[in-house]
């Protein structure tokens, strides 16, 4: 038995809680009659039982996982890039496949939202400002980059 407990109103029986659920123990009255009678309900857990079972062999991690070539490399990757900053937090690198050259044509999408945008903080100077300020941020932890258009070529930038 638990600490819960649940009272139904005078002349009913009560609520209490044990390890398995709640169960309804007391005596009744109200609206019966005065016979004494004795009730036991059981309830078969053979149904639970497999249900965990069969849970825990769905959940059970192998013992030695097999890792592709691409995801050793990740954890490679992860376990020389990893770090905790001043502040507590981990910080970790991004992986990035080698040899990638095409990333698409970005340049056209990227100059049509950021004239859109543009024309919007030109609306609310307060948010312009604070979003100059976190794109300064963002470029001074080298997240980004000022792209020179007249030295790459086109499809190795991402904007």
């Amino acid at each position: 038995m638990k600490s819960g407990k649940r009272k139904l109103g005078p002349g009913f029986p009560e609520l209490r809680e044990t390890q398995f659920g709640w169960v309804i123990v007391g005596a009744r009255s109200k609206g019966f009659s005065t016979v004494q009678t004795l009730s036991c309900n059981v309830l078969s857990l053979e149904d639970l039982n497999s249900a965990v079972q069969q849970f825990w062999k769905m959940e059970q991690v192998p013992d030695s996982p097999t890792l592709s070539s691409e995801e050793e490399s990740c954890e490679e990757f992860y376990q020389r890039s990893h770090k905790r900053d001043v502040t507590g937090r981990y910080v970790v690198g991004l992986p990035f496949k080698e040899g990638v050259v095409e990333l698409g044509e970005s340049r056209s999408m990227a100059l049509r939202r950021f004239l859109f945008l543009e024309r919007r903080l030109e609306k609310d100077p307060e948010l312009k400002h604070e979003y100059s300020k976190f794109l300064r941020e963002y470029e001074e932890l080298g997240h980004c980059e000022l792209v020179d258009e007249t030295k790459d070529k086109p499809g190795t930038k991402a904007y």
